[in-house]
């Protein structure tokens, strides 16, 4: 059994640590730590055998307490969740590798969280060798008086982008936009007005590789994502196969969409890198 434990960056108390790597090294499950943002707070659970799956989606955490001690829901879904957990199967590391320490805290305080509480609750789990999906959500810590850590909904940023298994997704083109708007203004950017942005905040600087060429990207205050060296709307251009000075429309853009997806793996004391491509 794989269980996949999806907010280990909130940090993980050095006991559970030390008691996870005693459960995988017995051979009875293995435990893996997703060890890149954005954390997992999906409850999927995966049955499968060489010809079947049966899945099931809910409230309901792969724990003690989540199947016996709490009222919860749990779902059967006919489709399959294989994209679901193999979107970051390269995002998570198992609890034994040295590699972890690289990316997580492990805390020695004994003092009882509101997270550490719901930390056994943040576990995906499958009986298959990938793991789990996306979250929308971050955490902050406040003082209350107390040191707690509160989770939030992610709501300060862009609305409308959507993040799945694919990555965050940012229309080419819609009807709505005006003639010389976006791509084909003068000064070209690609327009976020309307979308989710669950990664990347407004007036945030982030490395990007585009055409196979290494870049700084911007999402400014006005909800546009724009190239710091290179002409956005030229490497969109390129990659929809279309000349210099032609303008990019419905008709020969179509429903086309740029992703954003983070390298996957990158060390915590390095600067994490997206790759924009294209999906029409």
């Amino acid at each position: 059994m794989d269980i996949y434990l999806g907010m280990a960056l909130q940090g993980i108390s050095a006991k559970d640590h030390e008691l996870y790597k005693q459960l995988t090294e017995s051979g009875k499950i293995r435990l893996w730590y997703v060890c890149e943002e954005p954390m997992v707070h999906q409850k999927v659970v995966d049955f499968y055998n060489d010809h079947n799956h049966q899945s099931y989606i809910g409230s309901a955490n792969f724990s003690e307490r989540g199947f016996l001690s709490q009222t919860e829901v749990m779902t059967v879904v006919n489709n399959s969740v294989d994209a679901i957990f193999s979107a970051i199967k390269e995002r998570a590391y198992l609890c034994t590798s040295p590699v972890v320490e690289e990316y997580l805290r492990f805390s020695n305080t004994t003092e009882v969280s509101f997270e550490s509480e719901q930390r056994e609750e943040d576990v995906s789990s499958e009986v298959t060798e990938d793991k789990a999906g996306f979250s929308s959500y971050e955490h902050r810590t406040v003082n209350n008086g107390s040191e707690q850590s509160w989770r939030k909904p992610v709501g300060t940023y862009i609305k409308g982008l959507s993040l799945n298994v694919e990555g965050i997704k940012i229309p080419i083109i819609r009807p709505d936009f005006r003639e010389n708007f976006a791509l084909n203004a003068s000064d070209p950017f690609l327009s976020l007005k309307g979308v989710d942005m669950y990664e990347l905040r407004e007036a945030e600087r982030f490395n990007v590789q585009i055409n196979g060429k290494d870049d700084e990207a911007i999402v400014t205050n006005f909800s546009e994502l724009r190239l710091a060296r290179f002409n956005i709307r030229d490497e969109v251009l390129a990659m929809l196969n279309l000349h210099d000075n032609e303008k990019v429309t419905l008709e020969n853009a179509g429903d086309g969409v740029i992703v954003v997806q983070a390298n996957k793996k990158a060390a915590k004391d390095r600067p994490k890198r997206y790759n924009l491509y294209l999906i029409k």
